[in-house]
């Protein structure tokens, strides 16, 4: 490659520009027509370049020149507000959606300009070169999405968003290019070289031979193979490797011997020369830009994809299929329009094909094999649907290409089988987390607490009769999420929502959800409320009775009597259920009340198998004890283990994420400063795990429903988020996203919240009155006393993930995280102020 120096990029900005006086401006001396398909004006911003000329200084000169080619060079110049607005909505925590919205219409003008950034590098590297950056950076932005989204472990939004790039270019961009090409030139036999098509068209089949073996594989041997998962796994990554190289050998059939194929069309485009407009520095140093901040921006969109999904009533399947790469690739798709316009169907089958080519053959193994190097399991079994459609599409593309002709109805029927498909995802719920088939690595556990790995690989599968869960305290933290991770299932569950009071106002609505108000302490009428409830498979205890200070005997007593209600009348009625779920804590490894015993103290990664405290009353032991007696060696069961849990509800007792936003929103009322009160230890270390309500949610499901891991003499399993954190970490941001007064020196040690907050419920009912919340009490959200206990633990409870991952349980969650998403569903729930009060 030849050097080039920053002298050489300020020759060719002289070169494209010329001063122009004030009443009248000259044309530049080269006006280069762009690449196929960027959406340019630089032809018409070259005719007035007053952004360059009245610029004395050579350098400012540069910048100006290039500002105006790069960024105000096309078309779609007028969305690049929406970059500013997106990184603005964030910082002032406008609202998820928003945040999602404006992201992708930023992304739409920053994906064209790095294509055109592309293409001019290409122009002094070579052809080969140029070819080779061209094909790797086309798809950036769908790259950059994917590579994110592996890496908040969500693999389902990565297959949806690749799967909908290659539908949206075979499907969308190519028949809206014969279709509006064919009734531009409806006196003229639309022509194209098939041999173009003929070779993408195979390279599109072996994919998709990719695609299916492990699918039919799946489908074929699950019921005499144990472990299909792993095998399909293995199957996938080779067939990963294989399409990489498949592809490395298209791009050098594309660029080295057979070039005369793809090049066939340039004959017609390049009527003149095309020239650089800017420097090979400059496009350089634009190109790194843009392309980070592309990454920022995809950050935004998969971080708040299902806040979207949410607000929006929209699936998350239909939101990364469709919506995802018809915004991210606008400008790609205009341009084959426009040559289809003109008559030029090869350059229009170049973009659509190509691009379909290079996601399926290259962005999607890849996705698998940086997946794997993650240590992640990522698979190319996209699910029948899914591939269904995948192999329909190809197949109806090569059918339609197949003669070298167009007209106006092949483009019709392309277009309308992708509004088909379309409407098929837009009613088709498909859950963000799949659990259909996990792949598991079994650990047993000694006496001594400690893992020992078994050379053993078996397959999770779900059973696929309908299954119907009755959840015990389903207005609580947990009890919500489960209710609507069940509801989102396709087919959904059936779902039986026991608690003493309904929620108000609810937010659980479907044909599929039936509450039940029962007071479980009275055996007569539990028994006659749950009497209807013959057709239950699995049931959730995620609740408990808090009439009695814990670790007391009478606690332990009510608690027990509590669930021996359920469990009498559910056993008694329920010839069907297969699994019981109980939800404990972290509590279970320590007592709350001195003496501490020391050696406790010093064991800050409890595990599952961690003995017993010897003197605690601690009813999680009681709950655990009465499952054994009667379940054990009959009905399956499992107990999870969350540490600090975060979620939303006005029915919960120690309600951590209600009692820190009503703090936050007294101090921003009252312009009180926002202060952490506890100990120093507990403001500077890591002193507990958070368990966000979404991933103790998915646990409960996880192990309720894969066969190679519920046990009938049951198992218990810590469901916290993974990485620790200090408040000191979390505390400024935290406040900075409540928008309250952050002092300096936020650590305050004889802080305590029970004491600053007593007589502040007028102060409360003054804010909902005044921005319109649901109705509340300080009670329904804040526990004053529990703020001041978590804050001053006086050891770490913090837990070992071991297991749980070993078992391949890969849900994990930032807690910093966790906390801002919840405070954001707490405002979209009317629960606390808006950002902007």
């Amino acid at each position: 490659m030849a050097r080039h120096t920053m002298e050489e990029d300020l020759n060719i900005l002289e070169m494209n520009t010329e001063p122009c006086n004030d009443s009248n401006a000259t044309t530049a001396k080269t006006a280069p027509p762009q690449a196929q398909n960027n959406l340019t004006s630089s032809a018409v911003t070259n005719k007035c370049p007053f952004l360059v000329t009245k610029v004395r200084f050579q350098m400012l000169r540069s910048f100006t020149a290039n500002l105006q080619e790069v960024v105000f060079g096309t078309k779609l110049a007028v969305l690049f507000p929406a970059v500013p607005l997106a990184v603005a909505a964030d910082f002032y925590s406008l609202g998820r959606p928003w945040i999602f919205a404006l992201s992708l219409l930023g992304l739409t003008p920053l994906a064209e300009r790095v294509s055109f950034l592309t293409e001019q590098i290409a122009y002094y590297t070579g052809p080969t070169v140029g070819g080779l950056l061209n094909a790797t950076c086309g798809n950036a932005t769908e790259m950059i999405i994917s590579l994110l989204a592996l890496h908040q472990n969500k693999v389902n939004v990565v297959k949806f968003s690749l799967l909908g790039s290659i539908l949206s270019n075979l499907l969308l961009v190519l028949g809206s290019s014969l279709l509006c090409g064919g009734l531009a030139n409806l006196r003229k036999e639309q022509r194209y070289d098939r041999k173009q098509a003929d070779v993408n068209s195979l390279v599109l089949l072996l994919g998709l031979l990719c695609h299916l073996l492990p699918l039919m594989f799946r489908y074929a041997l699950a019921g005499e193979y144990p472990s299909i998962a792993t095998s399909a796994l293995q199957l996938s990554r080779a067939s990963s490797i294989v399409m990489l190289l498949a592809y490395a050998g298209y791009i050098f059939f594309q660029l080295k011997t057979h070039r005369q194929i793809f090049d066939a069309q340039q004959e017609v485009e390049n009527e003149d020369e095309e020239k650089a407009v800017i420097g090979f520095w400059s496009a350089f140093a634009w190109l790194v830009g843009m392309t980070l901040i592309i990454s920022l921006l995809s950050e935004y969109v998969v971080a708040t994809i299902e806040a979207a999904s949410d607000s929006w009533g929209i699936s998350v399947s239909f939101i990364s299929i469709i919506l995802l790469p018809i915004v991210g690739n606008a400008a790609e798709h205009a341009g084959s329009i426009i040559f289809a316009f003109k008559n030029k169907l090869d350059i229009s089958l170049g973009v659509a094909m190509g691009s379909a080519t290079q996601i399926s053959m290259f962005v999607v193994p890849l996705c698998v094999v940086v997946a794997w190097l993650m240590g992640m399991e990522m698979d190319l079994d996209f699910n029948l649907l899914e591939t269904g459609c995948l192999a329909f599409t190809i197949i109806v593309t090569a059918f339609t290409l197949q003669d070298g002709t167009s007209h106006y109805m092949k483009g019709v029927v392309l277009f309308l089988c992708y509004i088909i498909i379309a409407a098929c995802f837009f009613v088709h719920k498909t859950p963000l987390i799949s659990t259909t088939f996990i792949s598991i690595k079994w650990f047993q556990y000694g006496r001594e607490g400690q893992p020992s790995r078994v050379p053993h690989r078996v397959m999770a599968t779900i059973d696929e009769t309908n299954h119907v869960a009755v959840i015990f305290g389903v207005t609580g933290l947990v009890g919500r999420e489960l209710a609507r991770r069940f509801l989102l299932q396709e087919p959904s569950w059936k779902v039986y929502g026991i608690a003493r009071k309904p929620e108000t106002p609810p937010t659980l609505i479907s044909p599929c959800y039936h509450f039940i108000s029962c007071n479980l302490l009275n055996p007569l009428e539990t028994q006659q409320k749950l009497s209807g409830l013959q057709d239950v498979t699995h049931m959730f205890w995620v609740t408990w009775a808090s009439q009695f200070q814990s670790e007391t005997q009478q606690s332990c007593e009510q608690n027990k009597v509590m669930m021996s209600n359920a469990l009498n009348s559910m056993l008694s009625i329920a010839k069907s259920l297969k699994h019981v779920s109980l939800q404990t804590g972290t509590k279970h490894y320590v007592s709350l009340h001195p003496p501490f015993e020391q050696e406790k103290l010093h064991c800050y990664y409890y595990h599952e198998e961690f003995p017993r405290m010897s003197r605690s009353l601690n009813f999680y032991y009681a709950l655990e004890d009465l499952l054994m007696e009667k379940l054990s060696g009959k009905v399956s069961w499992s107990v999870h283990r969350p540490g600090l849990l975060l979620g939303s509800s006005v029915r919960s007792i120690y309600n951590f994420m209600g009692s820190l936003c009503v703090y936050g929103a007294i101090c921003k009322h009252l312009r009180l400063p926002f202060v952490f009160g506890g100990t120093r230890k507990c403001w500077e270390e890591a002193y507990i795990d958070g368990s966000d309500a979404r991933l103790v949610a998915d646990q409960h499901i996880w192990a309720a429903t894969n066969s190679k891991i519920i046990s009938i003499n049951g198992q218990a399993f810590n469901s916290i988020n993974g990485p620790t954190f200090t408040w000191k970490e979390v505390w400024p941001i935290v406040g900075k996203k409540l928008g309250v007064q952050v002092p300096q020196d936020m650590f305050v040690e004889n802080f305590w919240f029970s004491k600053a907050m007593t007589g502040k419920q007028k102060v409360w009912e003054e804010i909902v009155e005044e921005y319109g919340l649901v109705h509340t009490t300080v009670e329904n959200l804040a526990n004053w006393e529990f703020l001041d206990a978590l804050f001053r633990l006086p050891f770490k409870l913090l837990g070992s993930r071991d297991k749980v991952d070993g078992l391949g349980f890969g849900a994990r969650y930032k807690t910093l995280n966790s906390i801002l998403y919840w405070i954001d569903c707490m405002r979209d729930e009317k629960l606390i102020p808006k950002a902007s009060w």
